[in-house]
């Protein structure tokens, strides 16, 4: 009996969706690097992620519906790569405005592009636990948010800023496309129902042949012999 795949779907889903939020939420920890590096208004460098967090609760609202056309696998990979290119860009720049543009809009899009089609196939993997898986998911999102910045501060302390964006971007891109390959959006793609349930059984004709179609039985009816309707 081949493994239920549901659980791996889940797995995916919370690692994508810790490292997509991860990467988002530690800007807190760039803040007095970036207000030291790029002197001037501090709310300008708060613009940043203001910028990232209106941009990913928005594309998410249109990703949802993508990744139900074309599949949640290749809306998940783009967002990991824009996710990633846009905190290596950051790392390179050289005025404030250009880690708005690469920060803001690369992370913004790419977590909205992850953000919703990551959770959507656990939901038809899952009938009876689909409350449960759903939440295991979902707690990659305060994991990352948790995590993010405590990885931040840890390179920081070794390194600088720009080290940590670039290592950062790049884990996310080798961890992340990993992580959406076992993103399968729904178990009928390998063979499998939800919950792992058996498949039903066969309603095929029995062996000696197919059953008559409804219509030659009623036209049999009408011109058997006069005794054998008696």
């Amino acid at each position: 009996m081949r493994a239920f795949h549901g659980w791996r779907v889940v797995g995916a889903s919370f690692a994508v969706l810790t490292l997509a939020f991860g990467a988002a939420y530690a800007f807190p920890a760039f803040f007095d690097p970036l207000a030291r590096e790029f002197p001037g208004s501090r709310g300008n460098v708060a613009l940043v992620f203001a910028v990232c967090g209106f941009l990913f609760f928005i594309v998410g609202a249109a990703a949802g519906p993508l990744a139900d056309r074309i599949g949640s696998r290749p809306v998940v990979s783009v967002g990991i790569v824009l996710v990633g290119a846009g905190l290596v860009l950051a790392s390179f720049g050289t005025t404030l405005w250009q880690v708005l543009l690469a920060f803001g809009l690369g992370v913004g899009f790419g977590v909205g592009l992850v953000y919703v089609p990551a959770v959507s196939p656990v939901q038809r993997w899952f009938v009876r636990q689909r409350g449960r898986a759903s939440g295991f998911a979902v707690a990659g999102i305060g994991v990352g948010t948790f995590a993010g910045p405590l990885l931040a501060s840890g390179i920081m302390s070794v390194s600088d800023w720009r080290t940590a964006w670039l290592a950062i971007g790049i884990g996310m891109v080798v961890l992340g496309l990993l992580a959406a390959q076992f993103l399968i959006d729904a178990p009928e793609r390998v063979g499998q129902r939800p919950d792992g349930d058996p498949a039903p059984p066969s309603t095929a004709p029995p062996a000696g042949g197919a059953a008559p179609h409804p219509a030659v039985l009623g036209l049999l009816r009408l011109v058997e012999p006069e005794e054998t309707k008696a």
